[in-house]
């Protein structure tokens, strides 16, 4: 984007380089880097090219999908509300892996849509996998069979001391 100039003495030899930017990549340089100044303009043109980045996802085994594969330029953002992930009935979103890390996930959720990647500066690869949503058995069934021979036990009991109590009473 900027423009270099050098002046020196006709005959001096000058050496051109390529300079690296952040976020873009050689693409075209002149065949002689090394010149020499002559009395008229010498141009000698470096093109380059945004470097463009990709979301891409994966989904690993069975029970859901993942929308949003993408390609951005680097330093901008993914798309907004892009990325979703959405379980099939019956499953749930086991784990997701953003390039090897994991994301934490709070309780049972079946369809998420990940925040855009603000200023993308590498790559993205979103993993997910999901699993079958356990249905959780009624611990009250066993407790309840319980609680009925408890209060059983506790009239039968009841019953006995309170007819000894009378039976004391009537003599």
């Amino acid at each position: 984007d900027k423009d270099i100039e050098k002046t020196e003495l006709i005959g001096e030899t000058f050496t051109s380089t390529e300079k690296q930017f952040e976020g873009y990549e050689l693409i075209e340089k002149p065949e002689i880097e090394e010149v020499e100044f002559e009395e008229n303009e010498q141009i000698l043109v470096y093109n380059y090219k945004k470097i463009k980045l990709k979301v891409e996802t994966i989904v690993h085994g069975i029970g859901g999908n993942i929308v949003g594969d993408e390609v951005v330029y680097y330093g901008e953002n993914s798309t907004k509300d892009k990325i979703v992930i959405e379980a099939e009935e019956g499953y749930q979103i086991e784990r997701i892996v953003i390039n090897g890390e994991e994301m934490k996930i709070k309780g049972i959720q079946t369809k998420m849509i990940l925040d855009n990647f603000k200023e993308m500066k590498e790559d993205k690869l979103v993993e997910v996998s999901f699993k079958k949503i356990e249905k959780i058995k009624n611990p009250v069934t066993g407790n309840k069979i319980f609680l009925t021979i408890f209060i059983l036990f506790c009239i039968m009991l009841y019953t006995f001391k309170w007819s000894k109590i009378r039976a004391i009473n009537k003599k």
